[in-house]
């Protein structure tokens, strides 16, 4: 599925290798609102130094969701510890994280693409301007 954002004439496509949630998944996800038996994770990747690459996202050794910049992934999960992994040309970084039930998360994926290579990491991110830079982005995948 592909979608563009940017404001003219800056305007950027791009393409996720998946389909991607409809419309109405989108806006309810995009309430942040916590399940009441599940940990919430969204996964925030929107950096303005990050404009190229598919960076796939592994959850506890089995789910897989690839991102693309400025793309938000919602994951619901059983409350405890997870490992988060991503993994880029050239690269991989792995994140551990633990929560509860009713608890909602969010993990930036922060990257830098330079013309010699590119870097990841994650952060926590600070819940009201995580959530910020969320809304404004696009859920491309919404696991559990």
């Amino acid at each position: 599925a592909c979608f563009e954002f940017g404001k003219p004439p800056r305007r950027t496509k791009t393409c996720t290798p998946h389909p991607v949630p409809p419309a109405a998944v989108e806006a309810a996800a995009k309430r942040f609102e916590a399940a009441a038996d599940q940990l919430t994770v969204y996964v925030v990747r929107q950096r303005w130094l990050d404009a190229t690459n598919y960076v796939a996202l592994q959850l506890d050794g089995a789910t897989e969701v690839v991102t693309v910049p400025r793309s938000l992934v919602r994951m619901r999960v059983r409350p405890g510890t997870h490992l988060l992994v991503a993994s880029w040309p050239g690269g991989s970084t792995a994140f551990e994280f633990a929560g509860a039930a009713r608890q909602v998360l969010f993990v930036e994926l922060r990257g830098s693409v330079w013309a010699w290579g590119s870097e990841y990491r994650f952060e926590i991110g600070e819940p009201s301007s995580s959530r910020e830079r969320a809304a404004g982005l696009r859920l491309i995948a919404d696991v559990g």
